[in-house]
C-alpha cells in the first residue's frame, strides 16, 4: 500500500514542513495528503508523533474553506485513534473545531461535527 510506503520512506517530515507553508495551494495539497494518510492505522499515530497535529490545528483558522475541510477530515480520522484523542484536545483543537460548526458551508459543519463525534467517544 502506497500510504505505508510513503511513511516508511520518510515522507512524513517533509510533508509536515509543507503544511506550514505560507502558500495556500501548498497547504491545501499537504492537507489532502495528510487526510488521505490519516485513514491508515499506522499513519494516524505517525502524523501525531512526528508533529503533524499543531500545523493542522493552525490551519483550522485558514481563510480557505477547502483547506479547513481537508484538515477537519484529517483530524476526524486522527481522533478515531484512542491515543490521539487527548493529544488533539491538548493541541487546543476543540475551540477551532467548534468554530467550524458555525461555518456557512455544510461540508465544513459536517466534518467538524464528525471530528467532535470521534473526540467524544471517550
Amino acid at each position: 500500500e502506497n500510504k505505508v510506503k510513503f511513511v516508511r520512506e520518510g515522507g512524513m517530515p517533509p510533508l509536515i514542513s509543507l503544511i506550514r507553508s505560507l502558500e495556500p495551494r501548498i497547504q491545501e495539497q499537504a492537507a489532502v495528503i495528510l487526510r488521505n494518510l490519516s485513514v491508515n492505522v499506522q499513519s494516524k499515530v505517525r502524523i501525531v508523533k512526528e508533529g503533524g497535529l499543531p500545523p493542522l490545528v493552525d490551519l483550522l483558522t485558514s481563510e480557505v474553506d477547502k483547506i479547513k475541510e481537508h484538515v477537519l477530515v484529517a483530524i476526524r480520522n486522527l481522533a478515531a485513534n484512542t491515543d490521539n484523542e487527548a493529544k488533539i484536545i491538548d493541541a487546543r483543537a476543540l475551540g477551532p473545531i467548534c468554530e467550524c460548526l458555525k461555518s456557512v458551508y455544510k461540508a465544513i459543519q459536517q466534518q467538524a461535527a464528525g471530528a467532535i463525534r470521534n473526540l467524544s467517544v471517550n
